[in-house]
């Protein structure tokens, strides 16, 4: 009886506590936007992301706040990413080709430890 009590005193605040805690914060669309901000640029690092370049892109253009540039660097996809993004008009670039005997990130930082 006493924890049939408690759960019914106790579960209300648990629920109004997480729904306080976990609000989401977004900033309110509006037409008319008094908010200043310096120049914003999102560069998106992309390797075979057709298939979830244009659902990031369609959200980068719907926010309120629009960047003012989005650079996309594809990274020799084997896909249409880069097609994609240029159907977006966004500004592309093709990283530069890896040198010989490439292997990763890990080979250069087993290089600096030796």
């Amino acid at each position: 009886m006493l924890g049939l009590i408690l759960c019914i005193l106790i579960l209300p605040i648990g629920i109004l506590s997480g729904m306080i805690l976990f609000k989401k914060n977004t900033i309110p669309h509006s037409k008319i936007s008094n908010i200043k901000h310096g120049k914003i640029s999102v560069i998106i690092p992309a390797r075979n992301e057709e298939k979830n370049l244009p659902r990031l892109l369609d959200s980068l253009f719907n926010q309120s706040v629009q960047p003012d540039e989005i650079i996309i660097v594809d990274d020799h996809s084997q896909d249409q990413t880069k097609h994609i993004a240029e159907e977006y008009g966004v500004t592309t670039f093709t990283a530069p080709p890896l040198p010989a005997g490439w292997t990763g990130k890990n080979k250069k930082r087993r290089e600096n430890i030796k």
